[in-house]
């Protein structure tokens, strides 16, 4: 047999196969995806154009993956058996079709396909929001478990169908060579005039996942090294002078308070005249009536990662958003630790846990004086779990909790930042029943069409959270109102980013939210039609400051923007960039022209978009952005964001310990461990005297579990044990403020003041554990020997006495006779 016939018989018969194959399996998972997005968004979900477009798609992703997985199947001929190979074959083809199904999952989620974000999150933080979505289910496994063996099935019954007996050649040739002309023809034949949702809602998700991944090696942007090594890029001189929000205010008579009240999923199209999902928040649109109402704000990040650091501290992105860069960030400012320095009492309130994104690191390195979050809750009201979802406790008993706080509150001026987190994922609420028959009467009493109404019924759940979240928060303000404190606060409204899966309106929807300033110092309400953005609020707010209060605020400041543009007809005059997850900064707002990946649109009133065929201002953009990228680079990795003799005093220091052992702790995470087994690990080493292993593994514990008390003493006594009395103490008192009642402390506590000779403090501690509880022997056991270091010899006899009547077969009971010197 000739080269040419064994190519004919071999080769181009074998890639046919691989490729009907391929695309029957992309195609079983479009069936899925029809299935998946009628039922989330409704039938209109599959129009002709998506019909034509995933054929497209398909075809083209199929052709693409053709060759790669060719070449492995004759290279694997070479050395298995046919048969064998085939298996293996069919096993990888199932493979790509299972996940390419749990990206359709992905999408029908919400209502985006997953791209290169994926790879910026922990194992953890993957498992913890899969979890909390409640993605993971005996009928879901059932379900890939079943499509596992039906593609499996579908690939080996091809293999086995002997279309080449006759015109083998014929059949192979016209083959190859159709579907290399479709592939040519496919790229002119869809997707010119789709909007970036239907771009994405078309794509094959396996490939789209593929393509965003791939994209994540452009972070850097343009070279920073052109940068000179003393050059701080983002320091200027501030112009306080120019106090745009000072005007709309009454005089101050002392610096005011300052409330941050964060809605998750607040898009800005959900309140407002403008809105296109009115209705469910009927607190906070009476309140943009009120106040200062920017209906066009927009995030800078289209996830939560972002907002903090932007609307706080004007902060760049960093590789993976900037709070992600803890515990070592580069040195810089934020409201939070201005207004520290400068006697406000600083604050963070929120249901859910600050370890996830970083927001613990972030906030211990302002300096923040009270966090209040999922873990604080849950051990102040045990409670509150039967009514928390996975992500932590409910929005009207965070609000409740932080109100009583808020009564017995002597310290001021304050800033206090409350973050919600009803309206996302899972959507639940407690007492759902109650809550899905407010949703349809809400629903009923809105003049919408039926057809509008249909839409929202589809969204139900999520509608329901962002109503729970908004009388959350109507409870918490009139009950603030009543404080006398209320005349003198402003508070901050706004959303982190869109309400995901609600169906965005234009691509740069995922960003839109509501900006509103609400104060009863306020001469009158003002609707804002102009563009602003989170980086804006903290800039103006400190520029406010300086003007209008006695306050003295920074020379110099590192903010990525300006200041709020407070003109009342529509304009676009920010220039921005936006992290659109936490591996991708790929979108930039300049003035009336907006970069979405790699097209640019014109923006109009309501943050309308038009294409735009402007390719210099295409470029123009692109430059700015890559100018960015360098700058974020920079800053960052060269710690150039802000002088060093600025340097805000920080805690950060006590983190060092996660660069120390992050081998040890990659060691730990491949293994899989409960926070208990990972606990035991720290025991076992703190026994064999690794006692700075120990404590190494039981602090990361505390970052992820800081209620572990045991994990807490543990610190403390390897601390004790190594002489370093003072740190230890630290320790167990931490633990006996959070509970006087926690009994292994008085323990702990006692035995660090008797080695280090304090027999006086030692006596105290007992003395307050025995109050609570009076027969524990080993209390009585330990306050015996202290009273006979104080040479209070009668005392301790009695102590003995009490003792053994309690228990006369106490072990210890013969020592303790010698100890007093009987």
């Amino acid at each position: 047999m000739n080269k040419s016939t064994a190519l004919d018989s071999s080769f181009l018969p074998q890639a046919v196969v691989i490729f009907i194959v391929l695309i029957g399996v992309l195609l079983l998972g479009r069936s899925y995806e029809i299935g998946v997005g009628m039922w989330k968004f409704g039938s209109e979900f599959a129009d002709g154009s998506y019909f034509w477009a995933l054929l497209v798609r398909d075809f083209q992703f199929s052709v693409i993956l053709l060759p790669f997985l060719l070449f492995f199947s004759v290279g694997l001929k070479r050395v298995q058996k046919s048969s064998t190979a085939n298996k293996v074959m069919a096993h990888i083809i199932a493979f790509i079709g299972i996940v390419n199904i749990l990206l359709i999952s992905y999408f029908g989620a919400t209502h985006m396909p997953l791209g290169s974000e994926f790879w910026a999150y922990s194992l953890t933080e993957m498992a913890n929001t899969v979890i909390a979505a409640e993605q993971v289910t005996v009928v879901g496994i059932g379900f890939i478990i079943v499509a596992y063996v039906l593609m499996y099935g579908v690939v080996r019954t091809t293999q086995s169908t002997h279309i080449f007996q006759e015109n083998r050649s014929k059949i192979a040739y016209g083959g190859l060579f159709g579907v290399i002309g479709l592939f040519v023809i496919s790229f002119f034949a869809t997707g010119i005039d789709a909007t970036p949702a239907q771009q994405e809602k078309h794509a094959n998700k396996l490939s789209y996942f593929i393509h965003q991944s791939v994209g994540t090696v452009d972070w850097n942007g343009t070279d920073s090294t052109d940068y000179d090594p003393e050059e701080y890029p983002l320091l200027q001189t501030a112009n306080y002078e120019k106090d745009v929000l000072g005007p709309f205010f009454e005089e101050f008579e002392r610096p005011p308070n300052i409330v941050f009240l964060l809605v998750e999923s607040l898009g800005g199209e959900f309140i407002g005249p403008s809105g296109q999902w009115t209705g469910f928040a009927p607190y906070l649109d009476s309140l943009s009536k009120q106040g200062l109402y920017w209906e066009n704000g927009l995030s800078l990040s289209g996830r939560t990662f972002g907002m903090i650091p932007s609307l706080l501290g004007s902060l760049p992105f960093g590789q993976h958003g900037f709070m992600e860069l803890g515990p070592n960030y580069p040195n810089h400012q934020s409201l939070i630790s201005i207004l520290d320095k400068r006697g406000y009492h600083t604050a963070f309130y929120s249901g859910y846990d600050t370890y996830f994104d970083g927001l613990d690191f972030f906030l211990d390195y302002q300096g923040t004086d009270y966090v209040l979050n999922k873990q604080r809750l849950e051990k102040l009201l045990p409670e509150a779990k039967n009514e928390s979802n996975y992500w932590g406790v409910d929005d009207k008993t965070m609000f409740e909790f932080s109100a009583e706080l808020l009564d017995t509150a002597n310290t001021f001026p304050r800033l206090d930042i409350y973050h919600t987190l009803q309206s996302h994922s899972p959507f639940t609420v407690p007492n759902a029943e109650k809550y899905k028959q407010e949703f349809t009467s809400r629903l009923e009493s809105l003049e919408f069409s039926e057809k509008k109404k249909q839409s929202y019924r589809q969204y139900q759940k999520e509608f329901t959270t962002l109503l729970f979240a908004d009388q959350a928060v109507r409870d918490f303000m009139e009950s603030f109102k009543k404080q006398p404190q209320f005349e003198n606060t402003i508070f901050v409204i706004t959303g982190d980013h869109w309400l995901i899966p609600v169906p965005q309106t234009t691509a740069i929807s995922r960003y839109h939210v509501p900006i509103i300033i609400y104060s009863p110092k306020l001469k009158e309400p003002v609707h804002f039609k102009s563009v602003n953005t989170h980086a804006e609020i903290t800039p103006s707010l400190v520029a406010m400051l300086d003007q209008k209060t006695d306050l003295n605020m920074p020379d110099e400041v590192h903010w990525i923007s300006e200041l709020m543009d407070t003109t009342r007809t529509f304009q676009s005059t920010q220039s921005v960039p936006f992290m659109r997850n936490k591996n991708r900064i790929s979108d930039y707002l300049d003035g009336n022209y907006y970069l979405f990946g790699d097209e640019i649109y014109s923006v109009s009133e309501n943050l309308s978009l038009s294409r735009s065929d402007n390719s210099r201002k295409n470029e123009e953009l692109r430059k700015k952005l890559n100018r960015f990228k360098s700058v974020n680079n920079f800053v960052v990795q060269n710690n150039r964001l802000y002088p060093i003799q600025n340097k805000i005093p920080s805690s950060s220091d006590r983190y060092a310990f996660l660069s120390e052992y992050d081998t040890l702790f990659a060691k730990l995470d491949s293994l899989s461990l409960t926070i208990d087994e990972q606990f035991e690990r720290a025991r076992q080493r703190a026994f064999n005297g690794e006692y700075e292993v120990a404590r190494a593994i039981a602090k990361r514990i505390l970052l992820q579990a800081p209620e572990y008390q045991d994990v807490r003493i543990l610190v403390g006594r390897t601390n004790a044990w190594q002489g370093n009395y003072e740190q230890a103490e630290s320790y167990f008192r931490e633990v006996l403020d959070e509970d006087v009642t926690y009994e292994d402390a008085y323990n702990a506590y006692t035995d660090n003041e008797f080695w280090q000779g304090d027999y006086e403090m030692a006596l105290q501690v007992i003395d307050q554990g025995l109050k609570h509880y009076p027969k524990n022997k080993s209390f009585l056991e330990r306050k015996i020997k202290i009273l006979v270091q104080l040479d209070k010899l009668n005392q301790a006899q009695k102590t003995y006495d009490e003792l053994k009547k309690l228990d006369s077969n106490y072990k210890e009971l013969p020592n303790l006779k010698k100890y007093i010197g009987e």
